[in-house]
């Protein structure tokens, strides 16, 4: 009787079976097919809209190295298929010629240039630990950068001590030649030597060319460049790149120069000539005057440099005067009702113009009467002086207590 009693309390704590499963297996079909219709919505949306607007569908460009000259037809158009549909890009060895050819025609446009180019050897007698007599000898480049009936006129780097050494230079033909110091600039380090070409044969005369010179003057930001010489520190090596910075100016004494900034890498011991794509020299390469890696693409403008260069060639003795000299702000010289005018940054120690009362901070307003505006004005003025002469400043003291305006005159030294 007791076991009846309590037989309904088994069947009503029976354990229901979980569910669990069965939800998880719901949400999963739930999730594929909502997936599925939105794929398909998706597929449609874009069949009809690249169907009603066929013309977005090839709104991309086309890489610029696809199409070149040898891919035109006569006409003039492109021969590659318009649209998407059945362009491919062109392999890899494909665009490897492309640029095979490129730098091909790189070389070949520089190596038109070697016939300007000179190789200069350079020898000088010494003496060795021994007392022995030795001779040093070595050799860089340098540029025809005029020439007569008699004489060609080399461009290159070196100073006033070595007048002493013997020089040699070689033609691109092979041609040798003894020549000559003629002059040279410290502060630039250019130097020219001359070399007679009287003897020589019709077909080695024939060879030379002298350098076409351009303006540096219009050079800007992204124009491409190519450097011929010893770009690379090995004579009729050569570099391609393009102007990557605005003209900045640097101060010598007496003169100021530009430097251009490329995307080239010169090495240190880097000489040579940068030219334009008009086959012009625009720039020359100095290792000795830029002597510190930030830069080593650089060059300097050949236009600021033209008469200077012009003077070494005639063997004058140049006046100098040994000032360094600044461009000014229009906003300095407005603010002191100046029209015109150069600072004085420094001057060479011992340089006359120092004994005659002139002083840094001076603002030099005219020489010999006429207005300077620039230190180019200035080294155009003083280019047409002879050593010896003498020449008046204009000058303004700013920082002086009564008459800020004064003259002074002084006999220009000789250069070196």
């Amino acid at each position: 009787m007791e076991e009846d009693e309590f037989t309904f309390i088994e069947e009503q704590v029976k354990h229901k079976k979980s569910n669990k499963v069965l939800r998880i297996v719901k949400k999963l079909g739930l999730t594929v097919i909502m997936a599925a219709v939105f794929g398909a919505i998706s597929a449609l949306s874009f069949y009809f809209v690249y169907g009603l607007f066929p013309e977005k569908n090839n709104s991309r460009p086309m890489p610029t190295y696809i199409v070149n000259k040898e891919e035109t037809s006569p006409a003039g158009n492109s021969t590659m298929p318009p649209g998407n549909n059945n362009y491919k890009e062109k392999s890899n060895e494909d665009r490897l010629n492309v640029y095979e050819r490129r730098y091909a025609n790189i070389a070949a446009f520089c190596a038109e240039q070697n016939e300007m180019l000179v190789i200069v050897s350079e020898t000088e007698d010494d003496t060795d630990y021994f007392e022995g007599s030795v001779e040093y000898e070595t050799s860089y480049g340098g540029i025809i950068i005029s020439k007569d009936n008699n004489y060609i006129y080399v461009l290159t780097e070196g100073s006033s001590d070595d007048k002493s050494s013997n020089y040699k230079i070689m033609l691109s033909d092979g041609t040798k030649l003894d020549a000559a110091y003629q002059a040279a600039d410290t502060a630039t380090g250019f130097m020219i030597l001359s070399a007679d070409i009287s003897d020589i044969s019709q077909s080695s005369r024939k060879s030379i060319k002298t350098a076409k010179i351009g303006t540096s003057s219009d050079i800007k930001k992204g124009d491409m460049v190519f450097a011929v010489g010893e770009p690379q520190g090995t004579m009729y090596s050569i570099a391609y790149g393009y102007i990557c910075s605005d003209v900045t100016r640097k101060y010598l004494p007496d003169r100021s120069v530009t430097i251009f900034d490329t995307n080239m890498n010169f090495t240190t011991d880097a000489s040579g000539y940068v030219i334009n794509s008009d086959k012009e020299v625009i720039g020359i390469i100095s290792g000795s005057f830029f002597d510190n890696t930030s830069e080593s693409g650089c060059f300097l403008g050949i236009t600021p440099l033209m008469g200077l260069i012009n003077q070494l060639v005639s063997g004058s003795d140049r006046a100098e005067a040994g000032i360094i000299l600044q461009d000014i702000k229009k906003e300095y010289l407005d603010s002191r009702g100046l029209d015109n005018g150069i600072y004085v940054q420094d001057i060479n120690y011992g340089a006359k113009v120092l004994q005659e009362g002139l002083a840094v901070g001076d603002v030099i307003i005219s020489v010999n009467g006429k207005d300077v505006g620039s230190v180019e004005d200035y080294t155009a003025i003083l280019e047409s002086c002879s050593v010896g002469e003498e020449i008046s400043f204009d000058i303004y003291r700013d920082y002086a207590q009564d008459d800020k305006y004064k003259t002074i005159t002084v006999e220009l030294g000789k250069g070196s």
